[in-house]
């Protein structure tokens, strides 16, 4: 008979231990609920789901220093059929591409003298690429280009102003300029908008800016 009820209490005690954990477990559950309080505290419901946003990914071709053609100081970095031919293999990556991205390394200036380099130095380069130049960058499909680099001063202002005025005649946006300022500009892509300084990013430097590109976006 001792047994009997020893195991009829020890049963009771595995439902009462069972009870209150079952118990607890709802309180929680029910507690982590989520439901919209209006302006006089008052519960109204379950939190409305969010607008669906666009999922569609943008892809981005992203290129590295971009040097069409120089004839400064001499026509020796002036390449074949007045540079028709630089993007023929590339375009249709960069074509496909959402966002098409490239370094810009020199000003698109048709005139002036650097002051960057002593005459006769052979250890010194100054970049300055015909205007003409700039439909291709276009034709080839690219959409933004940073003018942030180490040749980006070869040519003072004159330079980058004429720089950003090409790029401007092309339909092509810019970063990474203080001056004339050019910081900051946006790609509308699938709905979404890019801020193109995510890009290309300027640090100042006594003589130069310079470009980084971060591993994600």
């Amino acid at each position: 008979m001792r047994v009997r009820r020893r195991s009829e209490t020890h049963h009771h005690n595995i439902m009462k231990k069972s009870l209150l954990i079952f118990t607890l477990l709802f309180a929680l559950t029910t507690g982590c609920s989520s439901t919209v309080v209006d302006a006089n505290g008052k519960g109204n419901g379950p939190t409305p789901e969010p607008t669906p946003k666009n999922q569609d990914p943008i892809t981005i071709a992203a290129v590295g220093d971009i040097m069409m053609a120089s004839p400064y100081p001499n026509d020796s970095r002036m390449p074949p059929n007045d540079g028709a031919d630089l993007f023929k293999e590339a375009t249709p990556i960069l074509s496909a591409a959402d966002i098409a991205f490239g370094n810009l390394e020199g000003p698109i200036v048709d005139s002036g003298v650097s002051g960057k380099c002593r005459p006769g130095s052979t250890q010194c380069f100054a970049f300055r690429t015909p205007t003409r130049y700039g439909k291709y960058l276009k034709e080839a499909g690219f959409d933004m280009m940073s003018v942030a680099n180490n040749h980006a001063g070869d040519f003072g202002l004159p330079g980058r102003t004429s720089t950003q005025k090409v790029l401007d005649d092309q339909g092509i946006k810019y970063a990474g300029s203080l001056d004339p300022p050019a910081t900051i500009a946006y790609l509308d892509v699938k709905g979404k908008r890019s801020p193109s300084s995510r890009l290309a990013t300027t640090t100042v430097c006594p003589t130069s800016t310079i470009s980084t590109v971060p591993a994600s976006l």
